[in-house]
């Protein structure tokens, strides 16, 4: 026997908006079922449902997203406490109101204690539906904010367990008392979260580095009086003894106009300022190698050059010709050297750039006429712009010098980076290694700098760069960093 009434169901009533309460009403009286719809369609945005059965409302709950059931005691198949038991185990949250006619203290005490979320007595009067649409209203809206709430709850804990740091709230004090720390504090610090709450570990004093302590309270002082953000790096010191470099991020919270506490969080640096350390110390071995190459080369070519000039007119014109022209190349490769030096140094703070459009401008810059560039690829890296050009035009002139000007160069994806790659002769398998290393070369008019210096700027990105035979037997430039992509 079907027991629906659907003709009371959604669409019989007005137009609902999205925050509608979608109401279950689970009686076997037809006409009060009926009469219910009629007045809380007047009193809410409501959506009704109606069953005059505890099957058929356990298979609509199955089937509707139901915000709050309203249950009549007695029915013909069960009663309404024994329908609630069955509701709670597959919807513990769900509200759940029962509004009967058999009204006694014994069946109220019984089901509050079975966990019903509210209880009401049918009566005579009109005034009962209003009362119900309240209660409905009110339960609803409880649930829905504590809901709301667990998923705020959730996504705060999710995007804190992702930080490579932590969350605080302190007292605006050198010390930096803190009354909540969240994240990965143990990890950054070695100390417990519970150790730094409690002030049995003090962070201003056990953990941030003592040369730093008063550069920190004075730059934060000074944000908080401005009522600006602060953003300061600065050093601490493990559990362990360890120093790392972190970066505090934070503002003052005010109440009444007073500051009552400091609110940020802290993120660890060390590894990029390790990075930018060893980039340091790169730029200054390659600036101590311009400087060691300008002043050994420059200075016996000088002399050559000298020698030349006070050649007498008598000699042969031709040869010495020659030896001008060779000393002129001479000193053009030295200063293309310094330039590629230099040039190699500066990676300026990476930005979101796509591939395809950075390649097509690439080898609009260097292709020959004959030569033809086959984009693959759709990602999008961080990368200086004019540093990751330098580097594709590079790699496709050097397609083009040692494939031929009827090349095909292909950029693609790699699961972890991209890759350049051509159909020409390929790199012999004995020196894909050694290609990078300054010098090196196979054609007697370069000194062989290119892809070590290329090699730099794409180490500045915190990339590595392979050389290895592509598809077609060709060389293949692969381009990869495990955390970017």
């Amino acid at each position: 026997m079907d027991h629906s009434l659907d003709h009371v169901a959604a669409g019989a009533g007005p137009i609902v908006g999205d925050d509608a309460i979608h109401v279950l009403h689970v009686d076997d009286a037809p006409s009060f079922v009926e009469m219910t719809r009629e007045f809380l369609q007047r009193e809410l945005d409501v959506v009704f449902y109606a069953e005059t059965s505890a099957a058929d409302a356990l298979d609509r709950l199955e089937n509707a997203p139901i915000d709050c059931v309203v249950s009549d005691y007695q029915m013909p198949d069960t009663d309404g406490l024994t329908f609630l038991d069955a509701v709670r185990d597959r919807y513990p949250d769900l509200p759940f109101i029962l509004f009967t006619g058999k009204g006694s203290e014994e069946i109220a005490s019984e089901a509050i204690s079975a966990g019903v979320t509210d209880y009401l007595q049918k009566a005579t009067d009109t005034d009962q539906y209003a009362v119900l649409a309240h209660r409905i209203e009110n339960a609803v809206e409880r649930t829905r904010a504590e809901s709301a709430h667990e998923e705020m709850a959730r996504r705060y804990a999710t995007l804190i367990s992702n930080l490579p740091g932590f969350v605080y709230r302190c007292r605006n004090e050198p010390t930096w008392p803190m009354e909540y720390v969240a994240g990965r504090c143990a990890e950054l610090t070695g100390h417990a979260e519970s150790d730094i709450e409690n002030g049995y570990v003090s962070y201003g004093r056990d953990v941030m580095h003592p040369d730093d302590r008063e550069y920190v309270w004075e730059e934060t002082q000074e944000a908080v009086e401005n009522r600006e953000q602060y953003v300061i790096e600065y050093r601490i010191i493990t559990k362990s003894g360890q120093t790392k470099w972190v970066q505090g991020r934070g503002k003052g919270v005010y109440r009444d106009g007073e500051l009552v506490a400091l609110e940020g969080y802290i993120l660890d640096l060390t590894t990029r300022k390790r990075r930018e350390r060893m980039l340091e110390r790169h730029n200054e071995h390659l600036e101590e190698f311009a400087r060691a190459v300008s002043h050994t080369l420059r200075n016996p070519l000088q002399v050559a050059v000298n020698a030349v000039e006070m050649m007498p007119e008598s000699w042969n014109s031709e040869q010495v010709d020659r030896v001008e022209r060779s000393l002129t190349r001479m000193e053009v490769l030295i200063e293309k050297l310094l330039t590629l030096v230099r040039r190699g140094q500066v990676v300026s703070d990476p930005v979101s750039v796509d591939l395809a459009d950075l390649a097509s401008q690439a080898w609009r810059n260097v292709a020959a006429e004959e030569a033809t560039l086959d984009v693959e690829t759709s990602i999008t890296v961080e990368a200086d712009p004019a540093r990751m050009q330098e580097v594709l035009e590079h790699l496709f002139r050097n397609a083009i010098q040692y494939a031929g000007e009827d090349v095909t160069v292909t950029v693609g994806d790699m699961e972890d980076g991209f890759y350049v790659a051509d159909d020409g002769p390929g790199i012999p398998e004995d020196q894909s290694d050694t290609i990078f290393q300054p010098g090196y070369s196979t054609r007697s008019d370069s000194m062989g700098f290119g892809l070590d210096i290329i090699r730099s700027i794409v180490e500045a990105h915190g990339w590595d760069i392979t050389a290895t035979e592509s598809e077609t037997g060709g060389a293949r430039f692969e381009i990869r960093r495990a955390d970017l992509f």
